[in-house]
């Protein structure tokens, strides 16, 4: 009788084992891929920095600001080696970042600040030198002795020429989910919060995924990554063209 209990036992054991394995295994794989997610989160603050300040030197281009993102994305990408990092892992790494930059399902870029109503109500006619020497003219916010401007706000933006040339943007960035179980876990219960929006949905919604941040964090979740937002603002230190 006694050797049945203790068979007994260890079978209850191991049925006990096998209910809890997958909940533990959730949550180790679960600890590793959001400390990943922290660390491309703190990543991409810094890209949304480096887009801004990238951006305020240049005129607020947008082609300036995608190229300091990806800048700031580019350790995201970077390989380990085993003779440690080098020249052109880095480059590798700053050309693959550069890619998924210029991808509007993986990267999408707003300019909250200046507004087009803050250029309605601050633009002007700017002189500047082309690359050949000639001189041509922009539309822009002028941002020159900003202190002695006056900081009557505009009828429109109803913020003064200093606050327009505030350069604000906000990044989103679909992070890929790497870690398995976790990935499809995620993706599941955003597939239950939202069960009509399918990628056939998406599809149907292409055109607004580059404005609507809801059709974007669902078109995320269906490639298996986790929608992140990080904001950025920089001082123009150029006048900001339209």
């Amino acid at each position: 009788m006694k050797g049945l209990r203790n068979r007994g036992a260890k079978g209850q054991a191991m049925v006990e084992y096998l209910i809890v394995l997958p909940s533990l295994l959730l949550l180790i794989l679960g600890s590793i891929q959001f400390a990943l997610v922290f660390m491309a989160k703190s990543t991409l603050d810094l890209a949304a920095f480096d887009g801004a300040r990238n951006g305020a030197l240049n005129n607020a281009s947008k082609t300036s600001i995608k190229n300091g993102i990806a800048e700031g994305l580019a350790p995201l990408y970077q390989r380990g080696m085993a003779g440690g990092p080098s020249l052109a892992g880095a480059a590798e790494a700053r050309v693959y970042a550069e890619l998924v930059v210029l991808n509007p399902l993986k990267v999408k870029l707003d300019i909250l600040n200046p507004s087009q109503q803050a250029f309605q109500d601050f633009a002007q006619k700017i002189p500047f030198i082309t690359p050949a020497g000639a001189v041509s003219y922009m539309q822009a916010i002028p941002n020159a002795r900003l202190l002695y401007k006056p900081t009557t706000p505009g009828a429109n933006s109803k913020e003064s020429i200093q606050d327009a040339n505030l350069l604000k943007i906000q990044v989103h960035y679909c992070y890929p989910l790497i870690i398995p179980l976790v990935n499809t876990t995620i993706q599941g219960i955003m597939m239950l919060v939202n069960p009509t929006q399918t990628s056939s949905w998406i599809l149907s919604h292409a055109s607004y995924i580059g404005e609507d941040t809801d059709v974007w964090d669902q078109a995320c979740y269906l490639q298996g990554g986790m929608p992140l937002v990080a904001d950025g603002t920089a001082l123009m230190q150029s006048p900001a063209e339209q």
